[in-house]
């Protein structure tokens, strides 16, 4: 990232943080969710700054970065409640099965 990058990047920072804030906050469980939303964009950001600067409108470009950012974040958080649940299912049916086990030696 050049200083002209960098500059713009946190001109874009100071002027859309708040507006992005209010988006994230009416997606996510949590401010502290949120606020990672908002960080995610902008690390996102400066890891791809010429498509950032070089966008014919960088404001909605964060805010369409922001909501996948959100909309993965989510898919992600449900398939791994998913996984859990499916987990924790195959360790009660273990249990109940070694109970039973037990049970026929009691």
């Amino acid at each position: 990232m050049n200083a002209e990058q960098k500059a713009r990047i946190e001109a874009l920072y100071l002027e859309m943080y708040e507006r992005m804030l209010a988006y994230a906050r009416a997606s996510m469980d949590s401010d502290a969710m949120a606020e990672e939303m908002v960080q995610e964009t902008f690390r996102i950001a400066c890891q791809s700054p010429e498509k950032l600067c070089e966008s014919a409108n960088p404001q909605d470009w964060l805010i369409l970065t922001l909501k996948h950012t959100i909309r993965n974040t989510q898919k992600n958080r449900i398939n791994s409640r998913k996984l859990l649940e499916k987990y924790l299912l195959v360790r009660l049916r273990e249990a109940a099965s070694l109970e039973a086990a037990n049970a026929l030696f009691d």
